[in-house]
């Protein structure tokens, strides 16, 4: 039975899937936070920017290979 841990385990910060989700999270968050950020990226850019996120995880999913050591 696989052993519960309640933090992320030192192998899973070798992942560049989970580098980029937590990119994601840090743009996400100072994004909604600071106004000045939101002035920066036109609304209308917005489908693309989602586009292109979805594009990097399914080549980092794709270039993924096994489980990380």
């Amino acid at each position: 039975m696989a052993k519960y841990t309640r933090f992320p385990s030192a192998k899973m910060m070798r992942s560049r899937t989970m580098w980029f989700s937590f990119a994601l999270v840090v743009f996400g968050a100072l994004e909604a936070g600071f106004p000045y950020l939101q002035s920066i990226i036109d609304p209308q850019y917005y489908g693309v920017i989602l586009v292109t996120i979805g594009v990097i995880v399914a080549i980092l999913r794709f270039i993924t290979t096994g489980p990380v050591k």
